[in-house]
C-alpha cells in the first residue's frame, strides 16, 4: 500500500527533532569557529580549524542520519503496511497544558485570584487498547468506535509511526464482549 501525501507530511513531521539537533552541532562548531578565529595567532593553526570543521559537519551529518535513518527508509520505500486489531477498551485521560497556568494555591487564589489562581487548561485525550497497545484517536473516531470493533491500523514500513486507523467491521451489534469505558 502506498503512502498518501498526508502520510509522508507525518513522517517528515518526525524528522524534525534530528534536524534540530543535527543545527546545534552546526551552532556551537560556528561558535568554535568564531572564538577560534578572534584569537590571536590563528594562522599558524590553521590546518586544525580545516580538520575541526569536517570534524563538525561529519558530526552533524551522523546526528542527522543516526536519529532520523528509519524515517528516511520509510519514506523511499513510499509504502506502509497494515494489520488488523480488535478494539479491547477504550480510554479516556485528562492532561494539562503546559505553561497554561502560573502555580494554583487554593488559599491564595481566593485572596489573589488575579496571582495566583488561574488554573492550567485541561485537554482531554482518547485512546483505544489494541492488542494491548494505546493509541491515541480524535473524539470523532473514539465516539464511532465500540469495544469488540475491528479495525484496520496502518503503520510506515520501518520506523512503525502509526498513520492512521479505520473501521472494518462491528464483531457485533452490542459493541462487544467489553463495555467498559473508562
Amino acid at each position: 500500500m502506498h503512502l498518501s501525501k498526508t502520510d509522508i507530511k507525518q513522517i517528515k513531521y518526525e524528522l524534525r527533532p534530528g534536524i534540530i539537533f543535527s543545527i546545534i552541532v552546526l551552532f556551537f562548531g560556528g561558535l568554535f569557529n568564531v572564538l577560534f578565529f578572534t584569537s590571536e595567532n590563528y594562522n599558524s593553526r590553521i590546518l586544525f580549524i580545516v580538520v575541526a570543521d569536517v570534524v563538525i559537519m561529519c558530526s552533524s551529518l551522523l546526528v542527522f542520519y543516526a536519529m532520523n535513518r528509519k524515517y528516511i527508509k520509510d519514506l523511499r520505500a513510499g509504502t506502509k503496511q497494515s494489520k488488523t486489531g480488535t478494539v479491547e477498551n477504550k480510554e479516556e485521560e485528562i492532561s494539562y497544558e503546559a505553561g497554561s497556568g502560573n502555580l494554583h494555591i487554593p488559599i491564595l487564589g481566593d485572596i489573589f485570584p488575579k496571582i495566583w489562581g488561574q488554573k492550567m487548561k485541561e485537554n482531554t485525550k482518547f485512546f483505544l487498547i489494541i492488542s494491548n497497545r494505546k493509541y491515541e484517536v480524535e473524539k470523532e473516531f473514539y465516539d464511532k468506535v465500540n469495544n469488540g470493533d475491528l479495525l484496520e491500523i496502518y503503520f510506515s514500513e520501518y520506523s512503525e509511526i502509526l498513520l492512521g486507523l479505520e473501521m472494518k467491521k462491528c464483531l457485533s451489534a452490542s459493541g462487544g464482549k467489553n463495555n467498559k469505558n473508562n
